[in-house]
């Protein structure tokens, strides 16, 4: 049998500086690093890491199989280039119900495994400021606020999912029932989408509304942070 090609979906400045690698044939599995070069090194690595953490939950994907990798397509133009942000062509494609229920799974597991890591942590370790970066804290609440950014986009806005992360930031809630609840409002959302929602392109100025993108970017973004969360709790 012929090894998995993986399409790979780069996004970078014209000089090959600040680049994320997306393989959107793994949806929420991403590469970023401070070159292209160094993205596309780390690559295979991060399939085999995404591959695992998929395979442990029971997806059918064999994470020690031979895979090729191939680039699809390049994105130099644009702002806030290498951040994930940009507009890529499968973007643009309709989403089954079945690719719907997956990717919503994987979308709990990611919220599940960084609940995980942060359940026991006490107010003070959630809001100690880090010599570089974000109190943990504050990177739980950007995961919240980013992913009702990518529903509106997608869908329209929510009014429990913001009332929800309001609460959490004017510490009424607890982030991590935020995060929790986050869940479950972004899947049911989801869920209810309609046949024509779910094929829909919306233009949002230089970028675009769909719920393809919304799944792809909120993946990319939870998996990105877990990532950093494992790093940060030397659990990597």
């Amino acid at each position: 049998m012929a090894p998995t090609t993986y399409r790979l979906y780069l996004d970078h400045g014209p000089k090959r500086k600040t680049t994320m690698v997306h393989v959107i044939d793994l949806m929420g599995c991403i590469a970023n690093a401070a070159t292209t070069e160094e993205a596309l090194e780390q690559t295979p690595e991060a399939i085999r890491r995404y591959t695992r953490f998929l395979a442990a939950r029971g997806e059918a994907v064999d994470p020690v199989a031979p895979f090729e990798t191939t680039i699809a397509e390049e994105i130099t133009e644009g702002v806030w280039l290498g951040q994930g942000v940009v507009v890529f062509e499968p973007d643009r494609d309709p989403v089954s119900r079945k690719e719907l229920a997956r990717l919503l799974d994987r979308h709990g597991w990611i919220r599940d495994a960084t609940l995980d890591l942060v359940r026991d942590l006490i107010p003070k370790e959630l809001t100690a400021k880090p010599t570089k970066g974000r109190p943990i804290a504050g990177i739980l609440q950007h995961v919240y606020g980013a992913d009702g950014g990518y529903l509106s986009s997608g869908l329209a806005s929510k009014r429990a999912y913001n009332k929800l992360g309001r609460e959490a930031e004017s510490g009424e809630v607890d982030i991590r029932e935020a995060l929790a609840e986050g869940a479950r409002l972004f899947a049911e959302d989801l869920h209810g989408a309609t046949p024509a929602q779910l094929k829909a392109v919306i233009p949002r100025g230089q970028s675009i509304g769909s719920v393809n993108r919304t799944l792809r970017r909120a993946l990319e973004h939870g998996w990105e942070h877990l990532r950093e969360l494992e790093r940060r709790l030397g659990v990597d």
